[in-house]
């Protein structure tokens, strides 16, 4: 447990750390996007889950006549469209919270089965293998004392 000259000495090295940041990459799921068709949807209520996105999904919207209509996402993961959206097949159009995009098409109104779609969230349609990583550079020198203070993001 901190003391109180821990907890100072703390608050004094956040606030000296460097206010930047790179956000890291998103996740490569092993799996493509799937989408579960809930039991009890029909023509007039329909509710999906999305499995193997990686990042939270930011929305997931449902083509409806030409038309992208924005599903409300339920506290258990369920994402509906209370109005329904037909009888299929659907296309679906995914955003997660780093902003990536993908559609979804012709999947069908079957409740309760897995339809795996062959899209990834990031990248193309099937993951490649990465690259071997080039070699590390020299290390930089350590800086002078008048460099200790600069920040660099």
């Amino acid at each position: 447990m901190l003391g109180a000259l821990g907890v100072a000495l703390w608050t004094v090295h956040l606030l000296r750390a460097p206010a930047c940041a790179t956000p890291a990459p998103g996740p490569e799921p092993a799996r493509p996007l799937a989408i579960v068709v809930k039991p009890g949807s029909d023509e007039e209520w329909l509710a999906v889950q999305v499995l193997d996105h990686g990042d939270p999904l930011r929305s997931v919207e449902v083509r409806v006549d030409g038309t992208w209509r924005d599903l409300r996402r339920r506290a258990d993961g369920t994402w509906v469209a209370r109005d329904g959206a037909g009888d299929g097949p659907f296309a679906f159009r995914l955003t997660d919270v780093r902003e990536h995009r993908k559609t979804v098409e012709d999947l069908d109104l079957a409740p309760g089965k897995v339809q795996r779609t062959g899209v990834f969230l990031y990248g193309g349609a099937r993951p490649s293998p990465s690259p071997p990583a080039p070699p590390s550079p020299a290390p930089a020198p350590a800086p002078a004392a008048a460099d200790s203070q600069r920040v660099t993001c």
